[in-house]
């Protein structure tokens, strides 16, 4: 993955409308239609911002930690949700798929999973789950 052509500024539109639906229909009524529906759009679909910080040519990311003290990665669905993380010049974005994290995950044993809009929606996809929807999504797509 080459992050340095990944960064991007608040004129790139990014949106997931869809996703952002299926979450708020999910929240309002949990049952296995709604989670399916959150899982499609987030594994198959869904383009995230995740917030980095660029400092003397290298490149952070961003993560929360929970009060486990365990780390997560960030997926934001827009710029609108992204606004609170944004905490200076260094901070920028990069735009990720659901394959990117899971590949992170894969790389990073002191991350628990990746979190999307966790100052609003904190929908946390643990790490596990992660690698074995990846897996999953790897072995239908190569069928």
């Amino acid at each position: 993955m080459d992050n340095k052509n990944r960064v991007v500024g608040m004129d790139t539109k990014i949106t997931n409308v869809l996703l952002v639906e299926a979450i708020r229909q999910m929240k309002a009524n949990e049952n296995p239609e709604t989670r399916n529906a959150v899982i499609d759009e987030t594994v198959m679909r869904a383009k995230f911002l995740m917030p980095v910080t660029i400092l003397d040519g290298s490149m952070r990311f961003n993560m929360v930690t929970n009060s486990d003290k365990q780390n997560y990665f960030v997926a934001y669905t827009d710029w609108e949700e992204m606004k609170p993380a944004i905490s200076g010049p260094d901070q920028k974005a990069m735009i990720m798929t659901f394959d990117d994290y899971a590949m992170l995950e894969k790389k990073n044993i002191q991350t628990a999973g990746f979190v999307i809009n966790p100052f609003t929606t904190n929908l946390i996809f643990r790490k596990d789950y992660v690698l074995q929807l990846f897996d999953k999504k790897v072995e239908i797509l190569t069928q």
